[in-house]
């Protein structure tokens, strides 16, 4: 079983940069874990999606996926340089992969603050961030209804509803909290009505509801082990169904973005290459949640099975951010074009056309730079 267990946090691990993280740590930190439990300590290192934390003479490495997201931003933020807006843009990336949704929107807006430059960048994480946490309390609201715990489904779609009206989750939300709170209401009043059971005769032990043959009728009741593993399986398949559907969608956005482009109409190609790149992330947002819940049952098989389409999702990502970085390139909207050529490469360092591009739209830089400069130069009349 440990062993099983520390080839998926190797599974779940991805390759992550936050900026400047310093080392050391101050004594006394608290770590928590999804699985609730706490450690007290310090900080030894953090990097590559790891905690390193030293407790009661033990050393301890964490993956992020295990580290309860409110504890996980409290470890990094001390480590991001505050004044570097690259630095806090990461911070709110890696806020966001995990769950800490409030962090990482104040992140983000942090990074906007510093830099101007990363008014679109922060714009668009925002919008993504906004659906993700809508996302994560509707699928909340599903796991309550799983375990019949009815108010708390009730209020999770309550709170979609209010707080994510916009969201595409928001309908669905609204559907849901009038089933649950049907239930609820149903379970209250069968709850009412059951008369108090009477009694057992002296001397006389439980018995069981006698069927049509008169042999008694035994109902068993699911293990917890049992319970928490039909929620498991219900939630991943829940999730890999969402990760396939958004995936085909991207695919028809990338290619409705590719008509676009060769009729030479940017802003719809742009627009299909965009909501292509927004498809896709949520594809992969739906497939980490998938190993993150079944992390808990060490289930290896369905854990590469997400691992490996989070690869091929990474992948046709390139692809898009590239289709995204030459055509604006070719519109001479150099500053875009870098923006995403370094997005695409963030997922594949050594791809040739990624590399290729970045070198001529480089180049087209300079060559805007100086004959910005040249052009700036005042003109002396001759006489």
């Amino acid at each position: 079983m440990n062993r099983a267990k520390s080839r998926c946090a190797t599974l779940l691990a991805s390759a992550l940069v936050l900026g400047p993280l310093a080392t050391g740590a101050a004594a006394d930190e608290t770590l928590v874990l999804r699985s609730g439990k706490t450690f007290t300590g310090e900080v030894a290192e953090v990097g590559g999606a790891v905690v390193k934390f030293r407790t009661e003479g033990a050393l301890l490495t964490v993956e992020f996926a295990q580290v309860e997201p409110g504890s996980l931003y409290k470890l990094l933020a001390p480590r991001t340089d505050a004044k570097n807006a690259e630095a806090r843009f990461q911070l709110g990336e890696t806020c966001a992969r995990y769950g800490a949704y409030e962090e990482a929107r104040g992140e983000f807006e942090a990074a906007r603050s510093l830099d101007a430059s990363f008014r679109d960048r922060v714009e668009a994480r925002l919008r993504e961030v906004y659906h993700l946490q809508a996302q994560g309390v509707y699928n909340q609201g599903l796991e309550a209804m799983l375990a019949a715990d009815w108010t708390k489904a009730v209020d999770a779609f309550r709170f979609v509803a209010d707080k994510f009206a916009e969201s595409e989750w928001a309908e669905k939300a609204k559907e849901l909290q009038a089933r649950a709170l049907a239930e609820l209401e149903k379970a209250e009043a069968q709850k009412k009505a059951a008369p108090a059971a009477p009694a057992p005769a002296a001397g006389s032990g439980p018995t069981a509801p006698a069927t049509a043959s008169g042999a008694p009728e035994v109902k068993r009741r699911l293990t917890r082990e049992e319970a928490q593993k039909l929620r498991i399986e219900t939630l991943v398949k829940t999730l890999r169904k969402k990760a396939e559907d958004w995936s085909a969608d991207a695919d028809k956005k990338n290619r409705e973005g590719l008509e676009w482009d060769a009729k030479g109409n940017v802003t719809r190609a742009s627009r299909g290459y965009e909501e292509a790149v927004d498809l896709s992330l949520r594809a992969k947002n739906a497939l980490g949640k998938t190993a993150g819940v079944q992390y808990y049952a060490t289930d290896l098989a369905v854990l590469e099975e997400a691992q490996k389409k989070t690869e091929a999702i990474n992948a046709y990502l390139v692809l898009v951010y590239l289709n995204l970085a030459n055509l604006h390139t070719v519109q001479r909207n150099f500053e875009r074009g870098w923006e995403y050529v370094n997005l695409a490469l963030q997922l594949d360092p050594t791809n040739k056309r990624a590399l290729d591009l970045k070198q001529k739209i480089t180049e087209q830089r300079i060559v805007r730079k100086a004959s910005d400069m040249t052009n700036a130069r005042p003109k002396v009349s001759g006489g």
